[in-house]
């Protein structure tokens, strides 16, 4: 395995601060050119604890270096792949052999791919880019994070749930070096418990009582569902009422020989249809409209489903409910988007129903003139009929 020369090192380094102080990440807190220098200052002093061969300090090294590169494109599908096409085109520019490069792009991998160190320079890198982990300041770097993760995606979340992630992956983790065991390992659970501590506070300061989002959102959605039903039976009801009365009276009269309709026998069927389109189409719009009863937990954490709502959840049990609701009150964005499609779901419905009991009354107007205009004609057409 090749070495890295001084002069390598200084070109590599010259070349990165030049990516990482142009465009988007030259305007990240944490993803940019001055945390990278730490980094790497942090992986010398690793591997010199560690007395780590050159040739592994070297490839760690240079994935360091490219680590946040890719951060300098914000249009590519995943940043971290573009950090690693940026230091192969790099490296093949520079005519590094191709063990070379393929050992930093395995480093690299780790952060596309989730993957688990295989190799010295590999673990040396991981630990590096966990080393915050075991470091000061935990809480402001996963505030940094979190500004730069809904800066540059379109899919926002809260700042709970980016705390709540950086605290799984930290109890799952482990350093592979002894030597990042013995620098971060007392510091880090320091740091777990800390985190911790914090989510509590802010699940227990989130709660119902204290959250006056949460209250407002009780008080929409009920407000709302009285107004769906009252808007329902109203408008619905009074077309199903003056339809059946009118179809209980002509069906009969048309049924019989007591008198003699024959001459009205057009405008008649001309209402008993209009009346029956009008009743199926006033049934229609008050017809339940009801969703599958149940929110998987992808859609619960996104808001995409309300919990507010009865038809995502009569499926679930009451302690499956009560849980899953909690969890979407202490969360800010998962509640904001929880009201947001409630709303729509509500105003959605509403549409529908609207549409229908719109072509209700249009057939039911259109139908009484039509009657009208047929029993005039039939007067006037078969006077002694």
């Amino acid at each position: 395995m090749e070495n890295l020369t001084q002069d390598q090192i200084k070109h590599i380094r010259k070349h990165v601060k030049s990516l990482l102080n142009e465009g988007m990440a030259g305007q990240l807190s944490l993803h940019n050119w001055e945390n990278t220098k730490e980094n790497v200052k942090l992986l010398e002093k690793i591997a010199k604890l560690g007395k780590v061969e050159k040739s592994v300090n070297d490839i760690a090294l240079v994935a360091t270096y490219f680590q946040y590169t890719g951060f300098t494109d914000t249009d590519a599908d995943s940043i971290y792949n573009r950090s690693m096409e940026l230091a192969r085109v790099y490296m093949r520019d520079q005519e590094y052999s191709d063990v070379f490069i393929e050992s930093v792009l395995n480093c690299l991998k780790i952060r596309v791919e989730r993957k688990t160190a295989d190799t010295e320079a590999a673990k040396l890198y991981q630990d590096i880019s966990d080393a915050y982990f075991g470091q000061k300041k935990l809480s402001l770097r996963i505030k940094l994070s979190w500004e730069e993760s809904n800066l540059l995606s379109e899919e926002k979340t809260d700042l709970l749930t980016k705390q709540e992630s950086v605290l799984e992956k930290m109890t799952d983790h482990k350093y592979n070096l002894a030597a990042s065991r013995n620098l971060f390992r007392f510091k880090k659970l320091q740091n777990t418990a800390k985190l911790q501590s914090k989510i509590e506070k802010a699940r227990n300061n989130s709660m119902l009582g204290n959250n006056k989002t949460a209250m407002t959102m009780f008080k929409t959605a009920l407000r709302n569902h009285i107004d769906l039903i009252n808007i329902a039976d109203k408008k619905a009801g009074i077309m199903i009422s003056i339809n059946a009365i009118l179809m209980t009276v002509m069906i009969p009269i048309l049924g019989s020989y007591v008198i003699d309709v024959s001459k009205f026998i057009v405008p008649s069927i001309i209402l008993i249809v209009t009346c029956g389109a009008a009743v199926i189409l006033a049934t229609l719009a008050t017809r339940p409209q009801v969703s599958d009863g149940s929110t998987d937990d992808e859609n619960r954490i996104t808001g995409e489903k309300s919990l507010f709502y009865f038809g995502n959840f009569f499926k679930m049990d009451k302690s499956e409910y009560n849980t899953a609701i909690k969890d979407v009150i202490v969360r800010d964005t998962t509640l904001e988007n929880s009201i947001i499609n409630d709303l729509y779901e509500l105003g959605y419905i509403l549409g529908i129903k609207y549409k229908r009991l719109r072509w209700c009354y249009f057939i039911f107007a259109g139908g009484i003139a039509l009657t009208l205009i047929s029993f005039i004609v039939s007067m006037f057409v078969f006077p002694e009929f």
